[in-house]
Parts: C-alpha cells; structure tokens; sequence
C-alpha cells in the first residue's frame, strides 16, 4: 500500500492509503506563488522550467493562427528569446492553472490580467484531428473545440 500526499490550495493533504500500488489523484491542487519568476515580459515556471508569455494579446485566434502567433513571437525577441516560442501542449498549458482560484484560475500576481476565457493548446484531439484541446481560465475546465473558433493564446518556450 502506498500512502500520497498532495498539496490542496496551499495545505499538503494526506490522501490516505491507495490500494494495492494504485495512485490517488487529487483533481484540485494549487500553484504557489514562490514557484513562478515573473519579469516585465515573461514567468518561469521554477517547477517545470517552462518560460510563459506573460502578457495575453487582446485578440483571439483560431488554432492555426494561435500557433503562427507563437512562432511569430521568435523575431519579437520576446523575453530575450529568439528561439523556441511556440503554442503550449494541453499538459503543458494545464500545469499554470490554479485550481484554488476561479475567474480567472491561474496565479494572478505572475500572470495578471489573464481572462478567465478559454486559451488553445497545441495538441489535436486525437479521435477528430479537426478538433484541438483548450483550458478555460474561469475554473480550469479542460475540453476541445473546433480548430476554427477563436480563443485566447499564451505561448511558452
């Protein structure tokens, strides 16, 4: 038996005991705010490595603009980075969520001014590749949509 421990909105929580090797999931955990560096134009995720947009552009875009967009921000120098900016995967994307805030659900002292809007992800659904994975920022809810409608972009490298 195997005992878990997963951080719940601040508090470790003991999960209790999985059976027989299984792993206990806990749907709701938080972001600290010491696990971001944030500076004028980009966050890094001191946990995954991952260097974020920080600013969300105004417009939205379908997915295939949304990922021109990223790769358009190369030749900004975004952050000191020429290289690398690209639309984040579901997983990737789903990792700055923070389940203990809502509208928007995400750390707003790293990422202010975030939407509590629905944000693309680079991975196609895998059943209707017309279809692409999104998270919206009001609660955190996960789903996928159509490639043509438009939605929010925050680009990562």
């Amino acid at each position: 038996m195997k005992k878990t421990n997963r951080r719940v909105c601040g508090a470790v929580v003991a999960m209790g005991l999985a059976a027989a090797g299984a792993t206990a999931w806990v749907a709701r955990a938080a972001t600290p705010t010491e696990r971001f560096t944030a500076s004028t134009d980009t966050v890094r995720d001191n946990e995954t490595q991952l260097v974020w947009q920080r600013a969300v552009p105004s417009p939205t875009y379908t997915w295939a603009a949304a990922r021109s967009y990223c790769e358009g921000l190369n030749a900004q120098n975004l952050g000191g980075f020429s290289a690398g900016w690209r639309l984040p995967t579901q997983k990737e994307l789903v990792t700055i969520v923070d389940m203990c805030k809502f509208n928007p659900s995400i750390d707003s002292i790293a990422f202010p001014d975030t939407p509590p809007e629905v944000f693309w992800s680079s991975s196609v659904y895998a059943y209707d590749t017309s279809l692409a994975w999104n998270v919206h920022f009001f609660n955190g809810d996960v789903g996928y949509d159509d490639q043509s409608y438009t939605y929010r972009v925050r680009c990562v490298r």
